[in-house]
Parts: C-alpha cells; structure tokens; sequence
C-alpha cells in the first residue's frame, strides 16, 4: 500500500510498513459491502494542522455529506489502524490520498479561523461538539439577519440541520443519562395512574399555541403541564392574583394522571420531570 506524503511526514518507516500490513491484510478478508451505484468505505487521515489520525466513511448515497467524521483515533499511525479495524471488522479501511484535508481555496472555510476551534474542520466538531456547532449555526443566523447573508459556513450547517440536530439529540441525551444518575430529585406518581399534588408554580412558558407550566412540590422534584390550567378544578393560593389566572409563586393543589417520566435533555439537562395530564379536584 503507497502512504500518503502527507502521512509520511509524522511516522516513521516501521510504522508505515506495519499500518500497510495490517489494512492489506484487513481488506483482503472482508468482503466490500457495496451496492450498484454505491461505495462505502473507511478511510484514515490526519489533520492538515494536528498530528492526529482521524476515522472518516465515504458512502455515496449519505444525505449528509460524502465524507463523514466519525472519530479521533490516536497520533500513532498502528494504534489508529488497530482502533479503525476494531470500529469497521466488516468494511474496507484505507489510508486517505489527501483528500479530506486539502486546503485549496475552494475548502479552506471549513477550517476554522477563530475561537478555541482554531484550525479545526468543522466536520470534525458536528461530531465531537455539537453544543458548539448549534451555537455557531445560531451566531450565524443572527449575524446574517444584519448583514443580509450567512457566512459560508453558516450555509453549510443550515444545509444540514437536520443531521446536526440528530447528533446534538443523542450528543445531550448521553450526557442527560450520565447526569440523572446523580441526581437526588424523584419522579412522582405511577405512569397511568392518577396522584394529587401540592406544587409552587414556578415558570409559565408559551410554546406555539400552548402554554407550559413548570412547577415543584415542596421537595423540590419538577411537575409539568403542557395546556392551560382552569382554575375551577384546582385549589389556589396566591398573594396577588385578582383573577382566575395562575401566576408564577401560586400554590395549587389538584389531583391529576402521571403521563411520562422524563430526563430533559435541554435545560438543565438530566432534571427529573413527571408530566402530567388532565386536572381534576384535589
């Protein structure tokens, strides 16, 4: 197998010729899992400004983009192949031919130029920091609206939105399950059956058409009500209500059923929250 030149330059020749054997090795055992019209393959590459060998897929047909991060290996080009075989047992694996990190003027944007992700492909953060990468789609939004047009790589997440919402989703539900584990808070009530409850109503959001009621019992533990609370089934207790709304610091007392235990995964992320449906008389 040729190693890439620029992969020459970071290993040494014992390395190149183990990795080389490895992979041909590798590759003559596996059959290539590809269909009429596709390929789909592994490949290994190291960044044009870091000395660390990256995992990347191509597949032709992907609705995100042809080359797909997948994970950071390691700065030994072995210990890489090792991790990349580990990861795709059943899929072809090469070294790249410089094609990810080719810094022409027509890619050079996918680096970026700013913030503690200097120099890095922006590929690389929708996997490793989605959190980062919504906020940057955001700070382009927001500086598009003034200038009239998003930056390129503005364009470029907003063309894929759909894919950076998928992994910020399993990105925040991973890090929701880590966090519920320490988290004294309890879920209320059997789902399908009714309880009562003595809760502090502590924020009224407006979501589209409805509004959302956040509210605690006098341990703390989260209540939710997604729909407008009628006070003629509940018990209040306000200190300036003059009307039937309910307010934020109002103390309601109803029964109602528990609809769904759930670990948010927004914010505060891994809060415990026991949703509730229909409200009946305390």
């Amino acid at each position: 197998m040729k190693i890439p030149r620029k992969i020459e330059k970071i290993t040494t020749d014992s390395e190149q010729e183990i990795a080389s054997q490895l992979l041909d090795n590798h590759n003559e055992h596996i059959s290539s899992n590809t269909k009429e019209g596709d390929v789909h393959y592994a490949f290994i590459s190291v960044g044009a400004h870091h000395k660390m060998f990256t995992l990347w897929t191509f597949f032709s047909l992907r609705r995100f983009k042809p080359d797909m991060y997948i994970k950071t290996l390691s700065n030994n080009l072995t210990t890489a192949v090792e991790k990349a075989i580990e990861r795709y047992p059943t899929m072809p694996i090469f070294l790249d031919q410089d094609t990810v990190f080719r810094r022409d003027e027509e890619d050079s944007w996918k680096f970026l130029n700013f913030g503690k992700y200097r120099d890095r492909h922006i590929d690389e953060l929708i996997i490793e920091d989605p959190e980062y990468v919504t906020w940057l789609l955001k700070e382009n939004q927001k500086r598009g609206m003034k200038r009239e047009k998003l930056s390129k790589v503005g364009q470029y997440l907003l063309q894929n939105i759909e894919y950076i919402w998928e992994v910020w989703t399993k990105y925040r539900t991973k890090k929701a399950e880590e966090i519920v584990k320490t988290n004294t808070k309890q879920f209320i009530g059997v789902i399908g059956n009714v309880s009562k409850f003595e809760v502090a109503v502590k924020n009224i959001f407006s979501i589209r058409d409805f509004l959302l009621y956040k509210m605690e019992d006098k341990d703390g533990n989260v209540i939710i009500k997604v729909g407008k609370i009628n006070n003629k089934f509940i018990s209040v207790k306000g200190t300036n209500n003059t009307d039937d709304e309910v307010e934020v610091g109002d103390i309601l007392k109803f029964s109602s059923d528990v609809r769904a235990h759930d670990v948010s995964i927004r914010y505060p992320i891994g809060e415990k929250q026991t949703k509730i449906g229909r409200i009946s008389k305390f």
